[in-house]
């Protein structure tokens, strides 16, 4: 029985609750358009390497957040 009860509440854990995909995509597209922003910026200024850099990461792993929640909620 126990483990009956675990089956229903894992399948619920998925997504807390039902706005967060939404949510996270409206920030996800938010935080990518200020990065995108900031790294125009740095690159017309000829800012340092390092903070180029470190903003490249930044739009990467945004990219990769929606293409992991694309493949997520395609599921």
């Amino acid at each position: 029985m126990k483990l009956a009860l675990r089956q229903k509440t894992d399948t619920r854990t998925r997504f807390r609750q039902p706005g967060f995909a939404e949510q996270s995509l409206r920030q996800c597209f938010y935080l990518l358009g200020r990065s995108l922003d900031r790294y125009k910026h740095f690159k017309k200024f000829r800012a340092p390497d390092i903070l180029v850099a470190a903003e490249k990461v930044l739009i990467r792993r945004r990219l990769l957040f929606l293409f992991n929640l694309r493949a997520e909620l395609t599921r």
